[in-house]
């Protein structure tokens, strides 16, 4: 692995299947990258203002040149592209297990988390769609899948078709009871105008979920059409990676699919943002195994190896 500070300006020959770390905890050495050009090349792609990058993770090959610029912004985002939703999510559980710090939540459960983290798949349907060793399988994600577009008898608190579909549980207008298609929307929204920036779709009500206990985790959805294919974007303002992450992306990147044979069009790149990305190293304890291999493919923090105990690495300071 190649790593790097950002004061540091790495030319050209950044392999495929390397990380680039632009930040020291600690210090203002935020970088923002651009690929090929030179390096006083005053129009990066990536500008410094509003956008930068702590970490790029790319399973992508990467052709031209990158390079490295330092500017005093602290910025603790991290990009992580991979060629399918499986990989990103076993890239996105290492980078959690390796880089996140231990945190206790207010329900008093044991996590692991980093900050916030963009996962970008460009071929959401490229196999395999699920890490063979997650505990969640196939079956399991296409009934969760099929839940979400077309709902459930189940009873919960609440669910994301409902949110999504159905939007306005305990509010009215006019006296008559909210309840918003809001992916009937979207879809309206970009047959109308394939330039749309306002086909989005929101999980959060105020009226309902400020005295929840168990509240929506996703938040956001948008959708956009970009050189003839159907973009998604969704935000998580907490997300669970290791037991909810994979189910996650599978089902909205059927909701995604869905939208676009309605379209018409196919679908091209989905963003995942998760804004607290973590992992209960406690209560799913018996699940981390499998990723790490025992420390082959991941080599968790030490905390996580202790109360895993099923390797030499529990031992560890």
């Amino acid at each position: 692995m190649l790593r790097c500070r950002a004061q540091e300006i790495y030319p050209p020959e950044i392999n495929p299947f390397r990380e680039i770390y632009s930040q020291k905890p600690g210090h203002c050495t935020t970088a923002y990258v651009r690929i090929g050009g030179k390096q006083d090349d005053p129009n990066p792609l990536l500008e410094g203002k509003g956008r930068t990058i702590h970490t790029l993770i790319s399973d992508s090959p990467i052709s031209q040149p990158l390079y490295l610029f330092p500017i005093s912004v602290n910025s603790t985002m991290r990009i992580i592209r991979a060629p399918s939703i499986s990989r990103a999510h076993e890239l996105v559980i290492k980078t959690i297990l390796e880089k996140g710090w231990v945190l206790q939540t207010e329900n008093d459960e044991a996590t692991v988390e980093i900050d916030e983290v963009a996962l970008q798949i460009d071929t959401p349907f490229a196999e395999p769609m699920v890490s063979p060793v997650s505990r969640f399988q196939q079956k399991f994600l296409e009934q969760y899948a099929k839940n979400l577009l077309e709902g459930s008898d189940a009873i919960f608190e609440y669910d994301y078709h409902g949110r999504l579909y159905q939007w306005g549980d305990g509010l009215t207008k006019g006296n008559i009871p909210v309840s918003v298609n809001q992916i009937r929307y979207i879809i309206e929204k970009l047959k109308s105008s394939q330039v749309s920036r306002r086909a989005i779709a929101v999980t959060w009500n105020p009226a309902t979920d400020e005295s929840m206990n168990d509240c929506p985790c996703l938040q956001l959805v948008q959708c956009i059409i970009r050189e003839g294919k159907l973009q998604m974007k969704v935000v998580f303002r907490s997300n669970d990676m290791l037991s909810a992450a994979g189910a996650n992306m599978f089902a909205l990147v059927n909701l995604q699919k869905s939208i676009a044979d309605e379209l018409g069009i196919t679908c091209g790149t989905y963003t995942h943002i998760s804004l607290v990305p973590h992992i209960y190293y406690k209560r799913d304890a018996n699940d981390i195994p499998p990723f790490c291999e025992k420390g082959e493919r991941i080599q968790p923090i030490p905390e996580v190896c202790r109360v895993c105990g099923k390797c030499s690495m529990a031992n560890r300071t």
